[in-house]
């Protein structure tokens, strides 16, 4: 569980998971199956359920 700065925030308002860049997993989490896209966004959600989604994607408008 991530406990400050942005990922703090989110988790705040998440039932699931929030991991930021120091999380050890945080390179694993951000990989996707097109090597050639290299995205490295400030926090990665594990929503649980639809209001945990709506918070993320809240809380991503907000922070932009």
């Amino acid at each position: 569980m991530a406990a400050n700065g942005h990922a703090g925030a989110l988790q705040a308002n998440l039932r699931g998971e929030v991991i930021d860049r120091g999380h050890p997993g945080y390179d694993e989490a951000r990989s996707l199956y097109n090597a050639m896209i290299d995205r490295r966004p400030l926090v990665i959600s594990y929503p649980v359920d639809t209001a945990d989604v709506a918070a993320a994607v809240l809380f991503g408008r907000k922070e932009g």
